[in-house]
């Protein structure tokens, strides 16, 4: 099971449930709300794609500022830094920058991380043909224009309630209460609590169609499961989940770091 850390953050409340198999059968009309949250969901990743490429513009700005124009140095070393970019593009991409909520710590890491990389890369492809520090500084100063734009846009996709992700908590409603003490401490809070139901209530419904309803009638897009990871009953949870093939976020009971555990490829908020 492929497991990353990500961001996760919790509303104000949350309240213990119960809804049997024979209501669930009786929510035909309600609507999945991953499809009702699909707009919102791409103007987020979007608004995050243009505003890396405007980072990395601003990079290259950076770099004219000290060295100025030359066509030499840019007919060569722009076409592999453009390249580059786009190859961290596609590993922020595969890293859910843009379709999930990593916290933002793990976050910065590995954009610094992709940088340092970039950096080394744009180096060994230009050496002998541009000078060093003229390879460099773009890839130098794409982290901290990078995690300063995405905390700007960030901020209104807050105030505009698009960058919260809806969830259903599930476990003892200690745990959940844990969870959203945890949460509430995040600047941006990605995720929002909908509502808690007994991880036992998961293991007597069979069947993902019954879980994809249970998900619709809170309003959710995902499960959140505070589970301890070492009891047998949360390694049951997990799996029948699992094999729901739904998206859900793992937080350990006791660890306090929410895990996403690779979700549903059916859902548009993994894709």
């Amino acid at each position: 099971m492929d497991a990353h850390v990500s961001h996760a953050a919790v509303g104000s409340a949350t309240t213990a449930f119960g809804l049997d198999s024979e209501s669930l059968f009786e929510a035909e009309d309600v609507a999945v709300p991953s499809t009702r949250l699909r707009h919102p969901h791409l103007s987020c990743a979007t608004a995050l794609i243009a505003t890396d490429c405007t980072a990395f513009t601003f990079s290259l700005g950076v770099e004219e500022m000290f060295f100025g124009k030359n066509i030499y140095y840019m007919d060569g070393g722009f076409f592999i830094s453009c390249s580059l970019f786009f190859i961290m593009l596609g590993y922020f991409a595969c890293q859910r920058h843009y379709t999930d909520r990593p916290p933002f710590w793990n976050e910065s890491a590995q954009i610094v991380g992709a940088a340092i990389m970039a950096a080394c890369a744009s180096i060994a492809l230009t050496w002998g043909t541009m000078p060093v520090l003229l390879a460099l500084l773009p890839f130098a100063v794409f982290p901290l224009i990078g995690i300063t734009l995405r905390q700007t846009t960030k901020r209104p996709l807050h105030w505009m309630g698009l960058w919260r992700i809806p969830v259903l908590l599930a476990g003892e409603p200690e745990a959940c209460a844990r969870a959203i003490e945890i949460f509430s401490s995040e600047r941006f809070p990605g995720l929002r609590s909908v509502g808690c139901v007994s991880s036992s209530r998961l293991l007597g419904m069979s069947g993902a169609q019954q879980h994809r309803r249970l998900l619709a009638r809170y309003g959710a897009v995902r499960l959140l499961l505070v589970l301890d990871t070492y009891d047998q009953h949360g390694q049951a949870v997990i799996e029948h989940v699992t094999r729901t093939r739904l998206p859900f976020t793992l937080m350990p009971a006791m660890g306090g770091v929410p895990l996403d555990t690779g979700a549903s490829p059916i859902s548009a908020m993994t894709a």
